[in-house]
C-alpha cells in the first residue's frame, strides 16, 4: 500500500513540475511580447544610425501606451490566476495525502485493536480450559477419595461383624 501510494506521490510531483515549468515558459513568452516593442523601436533607431540623442518625442494621445498597460494588466492578472491555481492544485494534491496518511492510521489502528481483542480472547479461554481442568482433577480426587473411603467401610463392616461375634458384651 505505501509502495503504490509512493509511486501515485512521485507521478503527482513528476505532473506538477512538468506543470509548473510549461507555466514558467509561458510567463516567460509573455513578458518578452511585452517588452518586444519597446525593444524593436530601440534596435532600429540604433540601426539608423542616430548618434544624437534623442528627440522629445510629441506627446500623442497616449493609446499605444494605454494599450501597453492593459496588456500588461492582463499578463499580470492571467499569471496570478495560475499561480492561485497552482497553489489550490498543491494544496488539494497535500490534503489528499493528509487524508490517506489518516486512513492508514485508523486502519492500522483497528487492525491492531483487532489483534489485542484476539489476544485478551485468547487468554480468556485458555484461562477456562485451564480452569475447567483443574475442576475435573478437583472431582477425579474426589471422587478417589470417595471410593477410597467406601472400600475401608466395606473392608472395616465384615470385620468389626466378626469382632462382635468374637468380643463378648
Amino acid at each position: 500500500m505505501e509502495k503504490s501510494s509512493d509511486t501515485e506521490q512521485q507521478e503527482m510531483n513528476g505532473e506538477n513540475r512538468e506543470k509548473v515549468e510549461a507555466d514558467r515558459k509561458k510567463a516567460e513568452d509573455m513578458r518578452q511580447k511585452a517588452l518586444e516593442t519597446m525593444g524593436k523601436t530601440h534596435k532600429r533607431n540604433s540601426e539608423e544610425g542616430s548618434t544624437c540623442t534623442r528627440a522629445k518625442k510629441s506627446q500623442k494621445n497616449g493609446t499605444g501606451v494605454l494599450e501597453y498597460l492593459k496588456e500588461r494588466a492582463q499578463q499580470d492578472q492571467a499569471l496570478k490566476q495560475e499561480e492561485l491555481e497552482l497553489k489550490k492544485h498543491e494544496n488539494e494534491r497535500l490534503q489528499n495525502i493528509q487524508t490517506q496518511q489518516i486512513q492508514m492510521f485508523k486502519v492500522m489502528m483497528d487492525q491492531q485493536q483487532q489483534v489485542q481483542k484476539q489476544e485478551k480472547d485468547d487468554m480468556s479461554k485458555m484461562f477456562k480450559t485451564l480452569l475447567d481442568q483443574q475442576k475435573h482433577q478437583q472431582r477425579q480426587v474426589q471422587d478417589m477419595q470417595n471410593l477410597l473411603l467406601m472400600q475401608q467401610q466395606t473392608q472395616t463392616q465384615p470385620m468389626m461383624a466378626l469382632l462382635e461375634k468374637l468380643v463378648p458384651k
